[in-house]
């Protein structure tokens, strides 16, 4: 049987069999994307493996989710942060924290958990382009807009903050499937 294996630490042991078409965890044995499932999924650092001869040149055919397992884990830390449960939340922390062979945090409450998460999100996500994602749903755009330093901007004919920039307009496809839809006032 060909398995490729994952370059995930043992604990994420996550291999695909592609005689079979699916995933399976291999410390639960929990099988999942079947091959009835119409959904591509992709664990990697940066980039996929290379088309094999003769693939087609305009890309896949089926959709393709790519994330990191330490952005699902901080996720869920946030998550459960912002829910008021930030002792759930340490466990997923620590882990993506111990993978990364860092010392564990000992955050305690709301205020210092939710201040590490964004921080480790920060650290370890770094260049991944999700920064302006989670400013925009932390609600601090203006205030890191704000500490800027002016040589950090780049056209300096733009106001680089404007509160239209806190939500994303509507796409102009989505308005158009849908006659109900308005754009945002602020986006008009």
């Amino acid at each position: 049987m060909n398995v490729e294996r994952l370059r995930l630490p043992t604990g994420d042991s996550i291999i695909f069999n592609p005689a079979e078409k699916h995933y399976i965890n291999q410390c639960t044995s929990v099988v999942f994307g079947k091959g009835s499932v119409r959904a591509g999924l992709a664990y990697g650092e940066l980039a996929r493996v290379a088309r094999p001869a003769g693939a087609s040149t305009t890309g896949y055919s089926t959709d393709l989710i790519e994330l990191r397992f330490s952005d699902v884990l901080l996720r869920l830390a946030e998550a459960l942060t912002e829910d008021g449960r930030p002792g759930e939340a340490l466990p997923y922390l620590n882990r993506v924290r111990q993978r990364a062979h860092a010392s564990l945090s000992l955050a305690s409450g709301q205020t210092e958990m939710r201040a590490v998460v964004r921080l480790e999100r920060r650290l370890k996500l770094a260049g991944e382009f999700t920064t302006v994602y989670d400013i925009r749903r932390w609600g601090t755009l203006q205030e890191e807009i704000t500490a800027m330093t002016p040589d950090q901007i780049v056209n300096k004919d733009l106001n680089p903050y404007a509160p239209k920039y806190e939500i994303y307009p509507i796409p102009q496809a989505q308005i158009d499937a849908n006659q109900n839809l308005e754009q945002t006032d602020v986006w008009k």
